[in-house]
């Protein structure tokens, strides 16, 4: 089959409906709205509701579609586990401001426990290893102090 349309949405997780950003955008590209939000809401209840899941919707025209749901970044994972904690001030979407007197101390379980939530779906130990440097490497390059041991 040919694409004939390529939409990327950000839609939170079980949260799929008719209203503004998803009706619109798939009414303009004749796919069935109601049957989309009851697929992808049916396919994400395993998240927690409030996570913005990116969704790459395929169409192929005469109301066929397909799509792909991925995982939003590493700074939302993050922000999740240090929120609670009260440890993050949050200002920006997709930026993380700490106070300059204050060191955040990491071990090295917060951050499988991150990883751990994303990759749900992919148990694949070279690839949660990667990602695991990549998210030490990006926390030690904002300010936050991970011990190794």
């Amino acid at each position: 089959m040919k694409i004939q349309a390529l939409l990327r949405l950000k839609i939170l997780a079980f949260q799929a409906s008719s209203k503004e950003p998803v009706g619109p955008a798939l009414g303009q590209l004749g796919i069935p709205i109601m049957d989309f939000c009851t697929k992808f809401n049916g396919s994400t209840q395993k998240y927690i509701n409030d996570t913005p899941l990116n969704v790459i919707i395929y169409s192929y025209g005469s109301q066929k579609y397909d799509f792909l749901i991925k995982f939003p970044d590493f700074s939302f994972f993050i922000k999740k586990c240090l929120i609670p904690f009260g440890f993050l001030n949050i200002k920006k979407p997709g930026y993380i401001i700490y106070p300059m007197d204050k060191f955040f101390y990491l071990t090295p379980y917060i951050i499988y426990e991150v990883i751990s939530y994303c990759n749900l779906n992919n148990n694949e130990l070279v690839v949660f290893f990667n990602k695991y440097k990549r998210l030490f490497n990006a926390l030690k390059s904002n300010g936050f102090i991970v011990f190794s041991n």
